[in-house]
């Protein structure tokens, strides 16, 4: 089941892909990633990952929180 969460950044590369590499490094089934500059200071980061048995999203979420440069995370609810 794929689910997906919505990230708060600084608008730089480095915790675009601090986040991406955690994620891949733990073990993260990545469907997609959407970065989006907002303006000078924020950015958005969307992504959907497909939950297993081990690694859902609120392991996904716990990890890209570890990551410098983030302000927000929040799940974004399925749309019908």
């Amino acid at each position: 089941m794929s689910k997906t969460f919505y990230v708060s950044l600084i608008p730089s590369i480095d915790p675009f892909l601090r986040i991406v590499s955690a994620l891949r490094k733990k073990g993260f089934d990545i469907e997609s990633v959407n970065f989006k500059e907002l303006d000078s200071q924020r950015g958005s980061l969307t992504i959907t990952i497909n939950e297993n048995m081990n690694l859902g999203l609120y392991e996904a979420m716990l990890q890209v929180k570890k990551v410098v440069g983030v302000y927000e995370i929040k799940e974004l609810e399925e749309e019908c």
